[in-house]
Formats: C-alpha cells, structure tokens, sequence
C-alpha cells in the first residue's frame, strides 16, 4: 500500500505539473495575442495620424492647384466675347515722329532721348510709335493701377511691342473693380503658365487722352489693337494666338529653336510682309483721340535696346 501511495502521488504530481505547463503555455499564448492586438491598435492609430497630418497639408495644396489660374481655361475670365463688345483687331497706322526722323518706318520705332521720355501718340493707346531706349523688364505680367503714375510708362512699354510682346491696357473703369483686376493678373498667370511669356497688362495713366472710341480695354501687339468695353479672356485668348511674337520688327528667339527665327519660318509665321499704312492716311483713332502727334523730345532711329527700367512692377492685384 505506501508503495502504490507513493507511485499515485508521482503521478498526481506529474499531472499537476503537465496541467500547470499547459496553464502556462495558454497564458503565454494570451499574452502574446495581446501583445499582437496593442502593436496592431498602436500602428493602426499612428498611421492614421500620419494620414490625416500628411491630408491636411497635401488636400488643400491639391485643391488650391486645381483652382489655379494656370490650371483654367483663359476664357474663363472676365467675360464673354459676345459680352465685351470689342470692335475688330485692326491694322493701325504707324504713328509720326520728330522731324528728324528721315522715314515713316525710322519715326514709328524712333528712340526718344529726353528724361522723361515721352509722347503724344496718334493713337490710345498706340501699337507702335516713338518709345523710351529702355523697355519695360521681362517677367512682370500685371501692373497695378498706380504703375501709371511713371512718366515713360506708355513709352516703355511701346518698346515692348516693338520686342514681340502683346500689351493689354485696362483704363480707371476697370481700375475700380478689383474683381476684374484679378482677373486680368490671374490672365497674366495663366497666358504664363502656358508659354506666353511676353505678355504685360498694365493702366492706362489718367493724364493721357481717353481710350479711343471710349473704350475700357485695349489689347496691342506691333501694328495691330483691339479695342473693347470689358474684360475678356476669350478675346485675350484669340488675339494672342494670332498675333505671334516673331511678327514684330525685332522678335525674340523662335521657342522651337532657341535661335533667331529664319525668313522662312517669319514668312510661314506672319505671311508676305504686310504693305505700312501710309501715316497720312486715316488712322484707326476715333474722334476723341489727337488728331496730330506733338514730340516732347528729341532723340534716335535707334533699334537697339538699351537696359531696362521701370516702376516696381505688383505681382497680384489690389
């Protein structure tokens, strides 16, 4: 009998101590599942976090892109073409200059030489005519309406037409919308952004005479002027490709190349060169612009440009 007592006891013993392995085993087991189940909890919620800190910067950016001005039809802005009541882009005639000046085609590039530098055009605002030596910076696309407190401000940026740029001028009725200023900087933007970097929009100065026709807008590339009543960007968008750069006197590179145009693709670009109005007869004007153009100086058949200058140029509307 204590024989089989002793023998049942190392077997209760060994069954308590297998029960006990097997009680520790699942505890280890809890733990670990436990353990997985935190880790998981823990990852999930900090990438969560990351989630929602990297959205709420990248999700407005986004946002804020697609409503860009570069992101937007330019004819988007400002208002219809219908709605403008712009007359036809048209020839202009090339303006008189000083007597000097030994041709028509020498007085309509003439370079001005009194400080300041300026002019009675035939035309408001002009397409051409004698200018300031120093054209208006590359890069500004909008000016702020007291931009046009500068004295050779017009001048300047004639010169720029003369250099293949398309110049929109806005007169003070559009000067006191400032919905519709920001709609001519963010067509500056857009016009940018898509490839069309000489472009400049800028105040018609209160001194000068009023926009031909009573017009509000005028949009000028080297010979050629659309007048208009408002702001369009459907009309923006059609005289700038049609007007190309490589049609003026002294064009910039050609952007396929990166070299002086040829002859051949001005002519394909521009076709046969047309014949100048001759300045005695009728100008484009209306009946509110000068009938004559009065020098306020002197100056040179210069064509080539000098370095520029200008007013601080404003990079939004205001």
């Amino acid at each position: 009998m204590p024989n089989n007592d002793r023998a049942q006891r190392r077997l209760n013993a060994k069954r308590a101590a297998k029960q006990n392995r097997h009680q520790l085993e699942a505890l280890r087991r809890e733990q670990a599942r436990r353990e997985r189940r935190r880790f998981i909890i823990v990852t999930g919620i900090v990438v969560l976090v990351g989630f929602i800190i990297v959205g709420s910067v990248t999700i407005p950016s986004y946002v804020r892109s697609l409503n860009s001005p570069s992101h937007k039809s330019l004819a988007s802005y400002g208002t219809s073409a219908a709605a403008a009541t712009c007359d036809a882009a048209t020839l202009t005639n090339p303006e008189p200059g000083p007597p000097e000046a030994k041709t028509s085609a020498d007085a309509d590039r003439y370079h001005l030489t009194t400080t300041p530098s300026t002019w009675k055009y035939k035309n408001n605002p002009p397409a051409s005519g004698p200018h300031d030596p120093n054209p208006m910076p590359s890069g500004p696309h909008y000016y702020a309406p007291t931009a046009a407190s500068e004295p050779s401000f017009v001048e300047q940026l004639v010169h720029n037409l003369e250099h293949g740029y398309v110049v929109l001028w806005y007169d003070d009725t559009i000067a006191q919308d400032k919905a519709k200023l920001q709609a001519i900087d963010d067509m500056g933007t857009n016009l940018q952004a898509n490839g069309h970097d000489l472009f400049i929009a800028a105040p018609w100065p209160k001194d000068r005479p009023v926009m031909d026709g009573g017009k509000h807008v005028a949009i000028t590339a080297w010979h050629y002027r659309q007048l208009c009543n408002d702001i369009s960007g459907a009309v923006l968008d059609t005289f700038v490709n049609t007007h190309s750069p490589l049609c003026a006197p002294e064009p910039p590179a050609d952007p396929d190349t990166g070299l002086a145009a040829t002859a051949e693709k001005v002519t394909a670009t521009c076709g046969s060169p047309t014949p100048t109005p001759s300045p005695s007869t009728s100008s484009t004007t209306s009946s509110t612009a000068t009938s004559t153009a009065t020098p306020t100086g002197t100056g040179t058949a210069s064509t080539t440009p000098s370095a520029t200058k200008s007013p601080t140029p404003t990079s939004s509307a205001s």
